[in-house]
């Protein structure tokens, strides 16, 4: 048997110098040999397991990998939040993020409408987005208001959207065709609001209140989560198994007969699957809330936070 051109020694050495991130010409330098001999002492080291080369794949990568075949989704992504009053503004962040991927990408031609939900992420969106101007764009509203709406309602947050992008308006008609309202959008915008737990103490507490001292927000609050209300999306309420419940929401969104992009018509455009439908919530306490749309299908994409993610 031949002898081996290699130099245990000489590989050993060059294997402890690599793992100190030192350069090859260095690295020959120092021991007196080749920086080409060097490289092949280390894919020496490399076959013989001298050296090992392991990817630590981050865990929100990881988590997000695994909520999005769980749950059969587009896309999951998720964030690993420190504090949770910074969750918001992650979030919006990283839906800007999201969202410049498709203006940077050949795709930006498909994407002309972005229908945007009520919420106070995106209202954080307006300030997270970039300010480059996108003219082509179209901000589109998921509500269609008789008389007023908070700040965070849809119909307000487009034209703050619109202004920034300079791009055009497009605001939610409910004389739309179904067929109108499916194809409405390219990509949509939903967070999904928790329902406040008013079961046990607390509603008892509230029991003993009057009228005068009950506001009708926490009045049909408290009717909504005895009705096995968890979650909110776009002022419509969903129960555990995602199905839509029936309430008075004049009191909670502050509008007036408001006409909505309907549940069902966001599950029908979900189902489509050519459409990005983006829902984006985080905390435990919205775990429910989370799982109650995923079971309903109204979204394919979602962005959250690690814990939030892990729980699911």
């Amino acid at each position: 048997m031949g002898k081996s051109r290699f130099d245990d020694h000489e590989i050993v050495k060059c294997a402890i110098l690599y793992s100190k991130g030192e350069t090859r010409k260095a690295t020959g330098e120092r021991l007196g040999i080749r920086a080409a001999k060097v490289s092949e002492n280390i894919e020496e080291a490399i076959k013989r397991g001298i050296i090992r080369i392991e990817v630590n794949q981050p865990r929100e990568i990881e988590v997000a990998e695994r909520v999005r075949n769980v749950y059969k989704l587009k896309d999951v992504y998720v964030f690993s939040m420190i504090i949770a009053e910074q969750s918001t503004t992650m979030l919006a962040r990283l839906l800007a993020a999201y969202l410049e991927r498709f203006f940077e990408s050949k795709a930006q031609e498909e994407v002309t409408r972005i229908v945007i939900g009520p919420g106070r992420i995106p209202l954080a969106l307006v300030n997270a987005s970039s300010d480059e101007t996108r003219p082509d764009l179209r901000a589109c509203s998921t509500t269609s208001p008789e008389l007023r709406e908070t700040y965070m309602a849809s119909n307000t947050l487009i034209g703050i959207m619109a202004g920034k992008w300079k791009s055009g308006l497009y605001r939610f008609d409910p004389q739309m065709s179904a067929e109108e309202q499916r194809n409405y959008g390219d990509i949509l915008i939903f967070e999904i609001e928790r329902v406040p737990d008013m079961k046990g103490v607390t509603a008892l507490f509230l029991q003993f209140l009057t009228g005068a001292y009950m506001s009708n927000v926490e009045k049909e609050l408290m009717k909504l989560a005895a009705d096995g209300g968890v979650g909110i999306i776009n002022y419509q309420p969903i129960d555990e198994d995602g199905v839509p419940l029936c309430w008075n929401m004049e009191g909670y969104n502050k509008a007036v007969k408001p006409k909505l992009l309907t549940l069902e018509m966001i599950r029908e455009i979900t189902a489509s699957g050519n459409k990005k439908v983006i829902c984006i919530a985080s905390g435990i306490d919205n775990v429910r809330a989370i799982k109650a749309g995923l079971r309903g299908g109204y979204f394919n994409v979602l962005i959250t936070d690690y814990d939030t993610a892990a729980l699911l």
